[in-house]
């Protein structure tokens, strides 16, 4: 009789809701002496996981450009509302000025009723 040669089964290590246990794929790749499935070759796993690292990495880097450019927007628009009110004193007494000396500004003085909602 011939003796049959069992393939070797492999060593990857798998959770199965209660513990760590032994792998039972039938092992068809060789990685330093040990036998693996395709599942838990170990060069396998370690590119499946260096491109799953890199895409999370990625999108890490593109959340936090995000988030710094809308950080900038509302600082730029906090810096321009601090100046609003010495803009529009400023205006105000530029047209009272160009008034005086029989100049008409209407598009200012509308800004003007507009800014400080009136008609």
């Amino acid at each position: 009789m011939t003796a049959k040669k069992e393939k070797p089964y492999c060593q990857g290590r798998v959770w199965n809701g209660w513990s760590h246990a032994s792998c039972l794929n039938g092992a068809s790749m060789e990685h330093e002496g040990k036998y693996y499935c395709k599942t838990h070759h170990p060069p396998t796993v370690e590119a499946k996981r260096k491109a799953r690292n890199e895409k999370w990495q990625a999108d890490w880097d593109l959340q936090q450009t995000k988030s710094a450019n809308e950080a900038a927007r509302k600082a730029e628009i906090q810096r321009r509302a601090a100046c609003f009110d010495d803009l529009l004193a400023a205006l105000v007494d530029m047209v009272e000025i160009a008034e005086s000396q029989g100049h008409i500004c209407k598009q200012a003085r509308a800004a003007i009723n507009k800014a400080t909602q009136q008609e």
